[in-house]
Parts: structure tokens; sequence; C-alpha cells
């Protein structure tokens, strides 16, 4: 600092550049000094804020007890391992080899990853970000898959996630062949009251149909099996005597029990024989390749039918190829009545 100042309250001013100091923390300072030094002070707590290093409050470590914490990794997001806190209700839902949607960011923007490892530990430090949801209820990937995924990023150098979301079909990713529906079922308390409730004989058919069911139906499949229309079944609903809920199922799930339960039909002279020796291969344990020739309307669908039915009872599946894409509606209709 220069000798020549002007004192005056706490500043000098240099009489001849005219710069003022000031007087700071014991000691002298330019107003440019001062300045950097607050810009640097702000620029730390911005970073400070950024990345989150703040420290809990000591009765917040004392407070701390054990969780679940499950790691993830996303595919579509910045590449690493990421722990997460798994919420009470998800614990029996979380396992390693399904995809979760977590939070990420100081904006918690929700993206899909694999859960790769799950334990339990006490959380010190800052929380952890709570899991928001679980995709699938049914594990994609065994044990021994994700140590040979682990093992395929190790040696090729590519990220964990990016080879489980190669192995993982993309039919299985995005869940073909299901759809969310609106499924109804009987509600517990009228479940008990079925026989005493006065209800006109379209809402009686429909709820007496939906208790009986070996499971919940969609309000157009229970229309069909109870014939009658919507009407009813959303009268019950106001009624509080079915409840809804909307879960994804398989659209080949919805299709089935739509068609009453048939006796098998009283085989013809010229299927008996034929039934015969299909069933005298299969009784003997022996292969052999069959050719069932006959016209349109003979009767072949009810003799292959017969024959599986025996085969099941074996305690063995069966096959069944349709000719021509559009004969596939008739055919499941028929094997499942």
């Amino acid at each position: 600092m220069p000798e020549s100042l002007a004192i005056r309250e706490g500043r000098k001013q240099c009489r001849r550049c005219s710069k003022a100091w000031l007087f700071r923390g014991k000691q002298w300072h330019t107003r440019e000094t001062i300045k950097k030094s607050t810009t640097d002070r702000r620029v730390t707590n911005d970073q400070r804020n950024l990345f989150d290093f703040d420290e809990p409050a000591p009765w917040d470590e004392d407070d701390q007890t054990e969780r679940t914490v499950a790691t993830v990794v996303f595919a579509e997001g910045p590449p690493g391992e990421f722990d997460y806190a798994v919420p009470d209700e998800l614990v029996e839902l979380v396992e390693i080899g399904r995809r979760v949607r977590c939070p990420l960011g100081r904006g918690n923007r929700p993206i899909v990853g694999y859960c790769v490892r799950l334990d339990t530990r006490r959380l010190v430090g800052r929380p952890l970000k709570p899991i928001a949801d679980v995709i699938d209820r049914r594990t994609l990937l065994s044990r021994a898959m994700m140590r040979l995924t682990k093992w395929i990023a190790e040696h090729y150098l590519c990220p964990w996630a990016q080879v489980l979301q190669a192995v993982v079909p993309a039919g299985v990713r995005y869940q073909a062949g299901t759809r969310d529906m609106v499924i109804l079922s009987v509600a517990p308390d009228a479940a008990d009251r079925l026989a005493t409730l006065e209800l006109p004989d379209k809402q009686a058919a429909a709820l007496k149909t939906l208790a009986v069911a070996s499971r919940p139906l969609t309000s157009a499949q229970l229309a069909k099996m109870a014939g009658c229309t919507v009407g009813p079944i959303n009268e019950l609903r106001k009624k509080g005597l079915i409840t809804a809920r909307r879960d994804r199922m398989s659209t080949e799930t919805t299709r089935a029990e739509v068609h009453a339960r048939q006796q098998g039909l009283r085989l013809n002279d010229d299927q008996r024989p034929v039934l015969a020796a299909i069933l005298a291969a299969l009784n003997e344990g022996r292969h052999e390749t069959l050719l069932v020739h006959g016209v349109t309307g003979s009767g072949k669908t009810e003799v292959y039918i017969q024959a599986i039915e025996e085969v099941i009872r074996f305690g063995r599946q069966a096959i069944v190829l349709v000719p021509e894409i559009s004969l596939t509606p008739q055919t499941l209709a028929r094997f499942r009545s």
C-alpha cells in the first residue's frame, strides 16, 4: 500500500493515483480485491448448493435408522451407479433385475433404470432420494444373467445399463401384448350379502356372474357373460357393489373365459376309428406320424380336441398349428369352449 495516504474514517486514498483503500478484516484492501473475494465466495456457495454437499445436523445423524437401499443404473441417463432409498410400501416389489422409476437431478426428472443391487445399510450423511415406482411385477433378469451382463460391461468397456437394455427384448420392455384396463371385482362387503340384496334382474345376473368368475373381468367381458349391457354394471358400481381398479393385463388373458364350457361331442362312425388310432400310439408311447384327411366340416377339429384331452390327462402338452391366420379367432373360440 502506498505510504502517501490520507486516512479518513477507516478509508485511505492515495494522493498520487486516487485509489481508495478500505479497512476489512484487520487488513487494508482495494475495492477490486474485496469484489473478487465476494465473487469467489459466492461461486463456492453456488457450487456447494449445486452438488448438495450440505452436512446434516448432528441430531439428524443420531436419528438415522437402517434402510433398504437399491443401486440403480440408467440406460438413458448418466453412466455409473446411483443409490436410492426403498420406501416401505415398495420393499416387497423391488428386486434385482427389475426396472424402477427414480427421480434424477435437481429437477427430480423421472427416469427408468435397472435395479442391480439391494442391501440394508445405515444412512449417514445427506438423505437418499426414494424410488418412485416399480415398473415390473416379475423379475426380468436372473442372478446368473446379471453376473453375465456385468462381465460383458467390464470386458467390452461399456455401461452396464446399455448391456441390460440390449439383453431385455424390446417387446418385454414396452410390455407388448398388454393393455391398461379397468378390472371389476365384487366388493368385499357385497360378497356376503348376495342372497339378501334386492336388485333388478339384469343387475343381479351381472353381480352373480362376477361373483362366480375365477378372475376379475372387464366391463365388456362381464356384459357378454351376463347377457346384458354395461348400464346395469355401471349402476352396480354406483351402489358400491362392484369395485374397479386399473391394471395392466395381457390381451390374451382378457379375451379368455368368454365362452361357456361345452361337453365333448359324440363321434360318428368315421371319427371313432381315427381317434382310436391316435390314442393307440399315445398309450403305447411310440412316435408315429398320422395324417387325418377329411373335407371341411367332417369333424377333424373334434377329433383333435379329444386327442389333446387325452394327452393332458397324461400331464403333457400339445401344440396346435392353424394353417391360416384368418382361422385363428374361430379356432381359439372352439378350443376354449
